[in-house]
């Protein structure tokens, strides 16, 4: 599971952080850039549907992985495998299921369970919970829909997460968002 988590990462973060140009706007340099980021679209692709088969796999067989059993790392490792199945949304809201009962004995992540429960419930209505989803527009990070927006940082506090405003800072001072 961790090599797994790993590669999931390790392929996201070029397209996350954006990818360097070299040669100042050459447009040899921004043709290569543009075949890297198409390569490493088309490959995240292919992980991320690996992946989800497989732990589709584990978690038939075994459950969700909790904080007890199977530690901090590989369950933040499995988080992220779900949290990037968009292709199988069915498979992340059982996987949700799976969690809130987890989630309230504080056997998984908090800040896991607001981020995935804002991802399937973003594909599925439209809106979020928690207000973990943001989109970057003209270097901002500007929260998706949020439902009963007034009451986003009261659901925050209940899981024991910031609120929605160091969350975008914390964000920001990663990087996020250039």
């Amino acid at each position: 599971m961790l090599i797994r988590g790993v590669t999931d990462q390790t392929i996201r973060r070029p397209l996350m952080n954006g990818l360097d140009l070299t040669g100042e706007g050459h447009p040899a340099s921004v043709q290569k850039n543009e075949f890297r980021t198409m390569f490493l679209a088309e490959r995240m692709e292919e992980i991320d549907h690996a992946n989800t088969r497989w732990l589709q796999q584990i978690v038939a067989s075994k459950g969700w992985p909790t904080l007890t059993q199977a530690g901090s790392v590989p369950s933040k490792a499995a988080w992220l495998l779900v949290q990037h199945a968009d292709d199988d949304i069915a498979f992340q809201a059982r996987a949700l299921k799976l969690m809130t009962p987890l989630a309230k004995k504080g056997e998984v992540n908090q800040s896991n369970y607001a981020l995935l429960t804002d991802r399937v419930s973003i594909a599925l209505t439209g809106h979020q919970i928690y207000g973990s989803q943001m989109s970057c527009t003209k270097g901002r990070l500007i929260p998706l829909p949020i439902e009963q927006p007034t009451d986003v940082n009261q659901r925050r506090h209940a899981l024991g997460i910031g609120t929605i405003e160091q969350k975008i800072s914390e964000m920001k001072d990663e990087g996020i968002c250039r």
